[in-house]
């Protein structure tokens, strides 16, 4: 520990033990401790600059340079997955509107389909109306045929008994 450091800890344990006990502090000792501030901010620097050039074993420059350029890599990367989620989102734009014009295919070709269908549907209503005209007319023509049947028989009946008599 240097003699600045020394002295500035002496001021601060005495300026501690005089906030504790309620002391009033002496004027002399606000001066001093205003001088030491400047001090003490010069002397943390120092110290957080030996600690960095000890532990890094380079200045800081060339950490600073470092820093950069993992920076510098770290957005060239950044920039890359970018260009590659653009990629890939104007790929997945492109398969949607794929996607898109197959779905109006199948709607149109859909639509047409269902055009085809009521007009079969309509021929179809068409014809079993008319089947169903023809089954009655067939109806009506089998009954006046077996009423005519019985006609012809009652009427040989006659004849034959007119015959025979």
């Amino acid at each position: 520990m240097t003699l600045i450091s020394q002295k500035i800890l002496k001021i601060r344990i005495l300026a501690t033990v005089e906030t504790q006990c309620a002391v009033p502090v002496s004027p002399q000792l606000q001066l001093k401790q205003s001088s030491c501030k400047p001090l003490l901010k010069v002397l943390r620097l120092q110290e957080c600059l030996s600690k960095y050039q000890r532990t890094a074993g380079t200045t800081p420059q060339v950490d600073l340079a470092h820093l950069l350029a993992t920076r510098d890599q770290e957005l060239r990367a950044l920039t890359a997955e970018m260009n590659q989620v653009h990629s890939e989102l104007q790929h997945a734009r492109g398969l949607i509107d794929e996607k898109d014009s197959e779905l109006q295919r199948i709607r149109l070709s859909n639509n047409q389909y269902v055009e085809e269908n009521d007009r079969l549907r309509a021929i179809l209503g068409e014809w079993s109306a008319r089947a169903a005209k023809l089954e009655r007319a067939l109806e009506a023509e089998r009954v006046s045929n077996v009423e005519l049947r019985k006609n012809i028989a009652k009427f040989r009946g006659h004849l034959y008994k007119e015959q025979e008599a």
